[in-house]
């Protein structure tokens, strides 16, 4: 079985489970509703509606494919980036921008306005200089750009110093009072 070329959508619905003798389960009925889409290519779960290989989100379940890079899914995040987890997030609806991830529109008793529940997928962000590569944030430093040193303890990178002037200074030093005492000598 092959997925339509072009971009299929079925119409909305919801799904309703019950025991065998008719007692409802559980009904989900979300907003939006439950449809299919025969047009993104896997693992792709939401894409571009003109580009099938456009990813907005990913399967993160049913694959390792689950980091957004580039509009592409990927099981690991390229050199220089670091693997972010998927946010949830709960927004205002009235404030609320369209997001890729899933959303559910949810009231809050205590403020009384309708919230909306959005999901940021799971993303390749970039390390922050001075890490080349990155760990569990931008800023957790595994290896550092060159001419910077690691710092273990924090997992930073610190630029090189090197002290030549206290060296310099000293053997000038050294090599004046050689001098001034090789003349007096003389004297």
């Amino acid at each position: 079985m092959r997925n339509p070329t072009e971009n299929v959508k079925t119409s909305g619905f919801k799904i309703e489970t019950f025991t065998a003798d008719g007692y409802a389960i559980d009904v989900l009925a979300p907003a939006p509703p439950v449809f299919v889409n025969f047009y993104c290519t896997f693992p792709c779960m939401t894409c571009n509606e003109t580009v099938s290989t456009e990813c907005f989100t990913c399967y993160p379940d049913a694959t390792p494919f689950i980091y957004i890079y580039k509009s592409k899914c990927l099981d690991i995040c390229p050199a220089g980036m670091w693997q972010s987890a998927a946010i949830v997030e709960e927004v205002e609806v009235s404030t609320a921008i369209t997001s890729s991830g899933a959303a559910a529109v949810l009231y809050n008793p205590n403020k009384g306005a309708q919230w909306e529940s959005r999901t940021e997928p799971a993303t390749c962000r970039p390390c922050k200089a001075p890490c080349a590569t990155c760990g569990t944030s931008a800023t957790d430093c595994l290896t550092c750009v060159p001419k910077h040193i690691r710092y273990p303890v924090d997992n930073t990178c610190y630029p090189e110093i090197h002290w030549y002037f206290p060296f310099l200074a000293a053997a000038a030093f050294f090599s004046v009072i050689t001098l001034l005492i090789g003349c007096c000598a003389r004297t």
